[in-house]
């Protein structure tokens, strides 16, 4: 049996700049499609999209080269992961930036 997360909370909002990088980086090689844009990559409100259809991939956060320019652009908020259904169900995790080049990150049962 595999996992599938689910997010929680997205909170994540992210500048254009930063989000250039991200894909310059190669977020799009880990996530999205190559013909994707910034546009893609973030809702209306510039939230940071993970999508679910990446399933248990759809967490790139935890990768240090994508954390380090999140906390490069200090971007603030915070996503929220969790597993109800899987392997590891009943477990959570978030990554929150605190806008001034931090980040902790967290994790729990349900």
């Amino acid at each position: 049996m595999g996992w599938f997360i689910h997010e929680l909370e997205n909170t994540l909002k992210v500048p254009k700049p930063c989000l250039k990088e991200l894909l310059d980086i190669g977020i799009k090689e880990c996530l999205y499609d190559e013909t994707d844009t910034i546009q893609d990559i973030v809702n209306s409100d510039g939230v940071l999209f993970f999508n679910s259809d990446h399933m248990e991939h759809m967490d790139f956060l935890w990768m240090p080269k994508i954390q380090k320019v999140l906390k490069k652009y200090k971007v603030s908020g915070k996503v929220r992961f969790c597993d109800v259904e899987g392997d590891n169900a009943g477990t959570w995790w978030s990554y929150e930036f605190d806008g001034n080049g931090k980040v902790e990150e967290k994790k729990g049962k349900l």
